[in-house]
C-alpha cells in the first residue's frame, strides 16, 4: 500500500439518533423517521484549475457513495437526492432534516499535476458537531486508498459494522490504469439519453478504458448493463442488431463476473440479461445476488421492484420501491416508478399521489401520461385530459414511439379520436424512418383507434410484455385481447 499524506482533524463523537413524528397521511410518500446509522454525501466542490477536471470531483464523490452504499449496516442517501443542495441557502440541519438523516459529509476535491487534494467533514445534524475531518494530500496513484480510508472512517464515525467481505471488495483496487479509471469516472457522468439508456459515445469511453485496463470488472459490468438495457427497450447501438447487442452484454458480464463475482453491478447487468431473454428465475436470482451485494443501490432496487412488479410480486416491490424514496427522496423518477408499481398492484389513489408528487419536484412525460392513465381508471376524465395534454406537449424527439403509443391510446379512451389518430400517424411516420416499435405499446396503438384483431396479434407475439400491458385495459377488454 503506498504512503499518503493526511492532515488535519480526527475525532469521533457521540451523537443521538434524531427521530421525527410517523406521519399518517398518505400523501407523505418517505418516512418522517431518521434512517440508523445514515449518511448523506453533499456533491464535492471541485476545485481543480483546470475546467475540464470537473469530472473528477463528480467522480470521486460518486465512488464515495457507492462503497458506502454497499455496506448492510448503513443507509446511504443517493447522489439525485442532494444534488440540489450545493449553492443552497439551507442550513446542514435543514438538509438533513429532509433527507431524514443522522449525518451528513461535504468535501472538496482538487486535481492538478498528478497531485490529489481531498478534504471531507462529517456533521452531526442534530447538534452540528463536526464528527471527523480529514484532509488527504497524495499523488493520483492513491486515490483508492483515499476512498477506502474515507469509507472506514464515516463507517467508524457512524457506527455501522463492516463485515470482511465488505471491508476487502473497499479496499480492493478496481483498476491497475490511472488513465483506464479516470476514463470511468467520466462515463459515470455520461447523461441518459431516454430513460437510462445511453449514447454511443457512453461505451466508446468504457471501450478505452477495457483496452487500457481488460480486467476492469467495473468497466466490463457498466458496458454489459447498458447493452442489456439498451437491448430490452430496442435501442440499437453503433449499427448492432438487437442479437449482436445481447451476445456483447453477455461477453462483458461474464468477464466482470470472472474477474469479481462479489460486485453487485456485474450481477445486475446479468439480471438484466436475464429478463431480457424472460428467463424470471434466473432473473430474480441475479437481481437477489445484486441486493444483497449493494443493499442500497437505488438503480438494483428500482429495477428489481419494476421486474417484481411485472411479474405479479406487487407487496415486495412495492417495499422495495419505498426503500428507495427513503434513499433518494428528492429525485422525480423515483415517483413514477413507484406509482407505477402501485399502478400494477391496483392502488390507483396512492399511485395518482405519486405522480403528482414527482410532478411538483419536476413535470416529465412519463409521469403525465401514467397519471393520466391512472385518473381514466379512477373514472376522473377531466383531471385525465389535463396530464394526458401536458404529456402531449412534452413530446420531443427523446420520446420513443411506445410512449407516443401510450398517450395515443389515452386520448382515444377520452373519446378525442382525433389526437389519437394524429399520433399513431406520427409513429406510423417514424417506423417508416426506421424506428423500432415496442410489441406490448403497438397494441395499444392499434385499440387507439378500434384496431382490436392488430392489437391482439401483437399481444400473442410478446405475451410476456402484455401482461404489465393488460393493467391500462378495461377488463372487459382485456379478456377479449387473452
Amino acid at each position: 500500500m503506498r504512503y499518503f499524506k493526511i492532515v488535519g482533524i480526527f475525532s469521533l463523537l457521540c451523537f443521538s439518533a434524531i427521530t421525527f413524528a410517523q406521519s399518517n397521511n398518505e400523501d407523505v410518500t418517505r418516512s418522517q423517521t431518521v434512517m440508523n446509522n445514515s449518511v448523506a454525501v453533499l456533491p464535492f466542490e471541485n476545485l481543480s484549475p483546470n475546467p475540464d477536471d470537473a469530472y473528477f470531483a463528480v467522480g470521486i464523490n460518486e465512488e464515495i457513495i457507492d462503497h458506502l452504499a454497499n455496506i448492510h449496516d448503513m443507509s446511504v442517501i443517493s447522489r439525485n437526492s442532494v444534488l440540489r443542495y450545493p449553492g443552497s441557502d439551507k442550513s446542514i440541519r435543514e438538509i438533513a432534516s429532509e433527507l431524514n438523516v443522522e449525518v451528513i459529509m461535504q468535501g472538496s476535491v482538487r486535481y492538478v499535476d498528478n497531485q490529489i487534494t481531498l478534504a471531507v467533514r462529517l456533521y452531526d445534524a442534530s447538534s452540528l458537531n463536526q464528527l471527523w475531518s480529514e484532509r488527504y494530500e497524495s499523488e493520483l496513484s492513491d486515490i483508492f486508498t483515499i476512498q477506502a480510508d474515507v469509507v472506514d472512517h464515516v463507517a467508524l464515525v457512524i457506527g455501522a459494522t463492516l463485515s470482511a467481505v465488505e471491508k476487502k471488495h473497499i479496499e480492493r483496487i478496481p483498476s491497475q490504469s490511472l488513465e483506464a479509471y479516470a476514463l470511468y469516472l467520466r462515463s459515470k457522468i455520461v447523461p441518459s439519453i431516454i430513460g437510462e439508456n445511453k449514447p454511443d459515445f457512453f461505451y466508446q469511453i468504457l471501450d478505452q478504458a477495457i483496452t487500457l485496463d481488460p480486467d476492469f470488472a467495473l468497466a466490463h459490468a457498466f458496458k454489459a448493463r447498458g447493452y442489456a438495457l439498451a437491448k430490452r427497450s430496442i435501442r440499437p447501438i453503433e449499427g448492432l442488431t438487437l442479437e449482436e447487442m445481447g451476445k456483447v452484454a453477455i461477453k462483458h458480464v461474464e468477464l466482470a463476473l470472472s474477474l469479481d463475482p462479489n460486485l453487485g453491478m456485474a450481477h445486475m447487468a446479468l439480471a438484466e440479461i436475464h429478463r431480457g431473454t424472460q428467463d424470471k428465475s434466473g432473473t430474480k436470482q441475479a437481481y437477489d445476488k445484486a441486493l444483497q451485494l449493494s443493499p442500497n443501490n437505488k438503480n438494483i432496487l428500482n429495477a428489481y421492484a419494476r421486474f417484481l412488479s411485472i411479474t405479479g410480486e406487487h407487496d415486495e416491490a412495492v417495499r422495495l420501491g419505498q426503500r428507495v424514496l427513503e434513499l433518494d427522496p428528492n429525485d422525480a423518477n423515483n415517483y413514477y416508478l413507484q406509482g407505477w408499481t402501485l399502478m400494477d398492484a391496483g392502488n390507483l389513489v396512492a399511485a395518482a399521489k405519486h405522480y403528482r408528487r414527482g410532478n411538483a419536484i419536476e413535470h416529465n412525460f412519463f409521469r403525465n401520461i401514467n397519471l393520466a392513465l391512472t385518473e381514466i381508471a379512477l373514472g376522473n376524465d377531466a383531471e385525465a385530459l389535463i396530464a394526458l395534454r401536458q404529456a402531449d406537449r412534452l413530446i420531443d424527439k427523446t420520446i420513443t414511439t411506445r410512449g407516443i403509443a401510450r398517450v395515443a391510446y389515452a386520448y382515444s379512451k377520452l373519446g378525442q379520436q382525433d389526437d389519437a389518430k394524429r399520433l399513431f400517424n406520427m409513429i406510423q411516420t417514424m417506423v417508416a424512418n426506421g424506428k423500432l416499435i415496442n410489441t406490448s405499446y403497438t397494441a395499444l396503438a392499434y385499440l387507439s383507434i378500434g384496431e382490436v384483431e392488430k392489437a391482439r396479434a401483437m399481444l400473442n407475439y410478446d405475451p410476456y410484455e402484455a401482461f404489465n400491458l393488460l393493467n391500462y385495459i378495461k377488463p372487459s377488454v382485456a379478456n377479449s385481447l387473452k
